[in-house]
């Protein structure tokens, strides 16, 4: 089938990654393997909140808002003309480089900012402090945002941004991509009042009365409705198999640090080729990954419009071929809402942990990197996806809440995804993509994970390899199907798991050396068409399914499925399957050892 135009668009934009050249501030910063900041020992040297051999230094006492040095001479204020290289502050429409170490006070607003190997700039941590960039800020010294209590807001702001001019792509800072770009050997440190990202509680210690509150969904069908929550209210459950209750998620979407665009003009974030792990705890992502328009059209209630797409390699927060560099890096606690493309990327850079994130309100992807690519040693630790969108919504191939991409020893553990709007194939809550098929770095670690009330699937698989796969203790509710296991062979295993409240609780595509072990799928089973024939077992051992085993191959290969039962409660007689096509052999064996041939 020919590709569509808006298919054409995008696979062009992928091609042409580094198009443009790059203006005076992004020459100044292509990444370079040999940069590197003299005299730096640590993290906390190097950003100035210790200097070797001296206590800590920089605390609110040396803000001096109305210029000079600090006491020490460790600092000066931003309205300083000695802190400048050209001796003039900064104004409006004015770059401001950054060599010397400068503390910024109340509100700022500039052309752009450079701060340059050696150079530090600091919000005053006791003052309110927002600072409005009409151009990139881009980091090869140090970034610090850490507010000294809940009460004061740091915010890094990027206003009169066009998307439209975005370029995307290549391995440069680009004049016409406006963001934050952590480059070489920079460093942002920033670090915000401790906030617990989402429980399913509906409170917490580090939450206020006053925080944004929103609960996700949980009644059947419902994938779009996340709505205002009062810190302390019930949070609504739904009864699963066996009398187990499962209360939905309540996130916190309050920060006292933020890094944002604005509605109109979203920015992005981007760590590029750096060589230092990052600090980035309780902050905001707000208002990041531009998008624009492609050349199909879509009519709707409101008329015609043009479809969009996400600027390649613009996005919420962005880790781009750092490699070893970011070994060490830690994400807590951090939220990138109502964006315009994919939230969390650590895309071929390595030893990085997520953990209590949220990806809220954000189109393509919460958690991914590019397909194809490897990021070793990556850690999803209790992060939740909430409300992922495509444009148009019944499309989006592959959309997905997390994306376990290609890499060694990465690990997934107590993560949620729910409201992944996106109606097109294996799009759901969590995708084990194609991308990664026959690699011999495909393998997670998966545990403890939920999916539900997603539009098409809760779990998804489409891989063929001879990799062994192990995924517990999941949970899915209220998505069209639970779990969608393909492509064509493969070998998983699936343990301790529960399905319930879906259309179809499994929907079995895959042959080959599959297990289903001690899962209770509180529905209806199918055993669907299979592109590839296999000599080798599929077993069900000890499954509990109260629904219908439909079977219905149509007219591909066939395959073996074993249903074992070691007691009564997961025996299965002839009248539980429901054959409309059946092309495997398809066996039982029931506790008392007796076995039976599904006709």
């Amino acid at each position: 089938m020919a590709a569509t135009k808006f298919e054409t668009s995008l696979t062009r934009r992928k091609l042409l990654t580094g198009l443009g050249a790059s203006g005076a501030l992004g020459a100044a910063f292509v990444a370079r393997p040999d940069m590197a900041i003299a005299g730096a020992q640590t993290l906390a040297e190097y950003c100035g909140l210790v200097t070797p051999g001296q206590a800590n230094i920089g605390t609110a006492s040396h803000a001096t808002p109305d210029g000079g040095a600090t006491p020490d001479g460790s600092f000066r204020s931003w309205n300083d003309p000695a802190a400048w290289p050209d001796g003039k502050v900064p104004g409006p429409h004015d770059k401001a480089v950054v060599t010397k170490h400068i503390v910024a006070s109340g509100d700022v607003t500039v052309g752009g900012i450079e701060i340059r190997q050696g150079g530090l700039l600091r919000y005053e941590p006791n003052t309110p402090t927002t600072i409005q960039s009409r151009g990139n800020v881009v980091v090869a010294g140090c970034l610090t945002m850490r507010p000294s209590s809940h009460a004061v807001v740091h915010t890094l702001r990027f206003i009169e941004v066009d998307e439209s001019k975005y370029v995307g792509g290549g391995m440069d800072v680009l004049d016409s991509d406006v963001g934050l770009w952590v480059v070489g050997d920079g460093v942002l440190d920033a670090v915000g009042a401790q906030r617990t990202a989402w429980s399913r509680r509906g409170d917490d210690p580090t939450w206020l009365p006053t925080d944004e509150l929103i609960v996700a969904p949980n009644a059947p069908g419902d994938f779009t409705s996340f709505a205002p929550f009062r810190k302390g209210a019930a949070v609504p459950t739904v009864a699963g198999p066996g009398g187990a209750t499962h209360a939905t998620e309540v996130a916190n979407l309050s920060r006292n640090v933020w890094i944002e665009g604005t509605a109109g003009g979203r920015a992005h974030i981007m760590f590029l080729h750096c060589h230092k792990p990052q600090t980035i705890k309780h902050i905001g992502v707000m208002y990041m990954g531009p998008r624009q328009n492609t050349s199909e059209t879509v009519r709707g209630n409101s008329g015609t419009r043009f479809l969009t797409e996400a600027v390649l390699g613009r996005y919420g927060l962005h880790f781009h071929h750092c490699g070893d560099g970011t070994r060490g890096s830690l994400v807590e606690g951090v939220v990138v809402r109502n964006g315009g493309g994919n939230a969390f990327v650590p895309h071929e850079s390595h030893g990085i942990t997520l953990r209590d994130c949220v990806a809220y309100e954000v189109y393509d992807n919460g958690f991914w990197w590019d397909l194809g690519h490897v990021s070793h040693d990556t850690r999803l630790e209790h992060c939740a996806a909430l409300m992922i969108r495509t444009d148009p919504d019944f499309r989006g191939y592959g959309t997905s809440g997390f994306t376990m991409g290609e890499g060694l020893n990465n690990t997934a553990s107590d993560c949620v995804a729910v409201g992944v709007r996106s109606g097109g194939v294996n799009a759901g809550g969590f995708l084990w993509s194609a991308a990664a098929n026959h690699k011999k770095h495909n393998v997670w670690a998966f545990t403890d994970c939920v999916a539900h009330n997603n539009r098409e699937i809760g779990f998804a698989t489409w891989q063929n390899d001879v990799n062994d796969h192990l995924i517990e203790r999941i949970v899915s509710y209220h998505n069209r199907t639970g779990i969608s296991h393909g492509a064509y062979q493969n070998r998983y295993h699936y343990r301790d798991s529960v399905s319930f409240g879906n259309d179809y609780e499994l929907a079995h595509r895959a042959v080959g050396p599959i297990t289903f072990e001690r899962m209770t799928f509180d529905g209806d089973v199918r055993i669907g068409p299979h592109a590839l024939e296999s000599h080798e077992e599929c077993r069900y051992l000890d499954c509990r399914i109260t629904g219908k085993i439909v079977i219905d191959e149509g007219d591909e290969k066939p395959g073996i499925f074993h249903f074992v039962s070691s007691a009564k409660e997961f025996d299965l007689g002839p009248e539980r399957f429901e054959v409309l096509r059946r092309l495997s052999t398809v066996k039982v064996t029931n506790s008392d050892g007796r076995s039976f041939v599904v006709g």
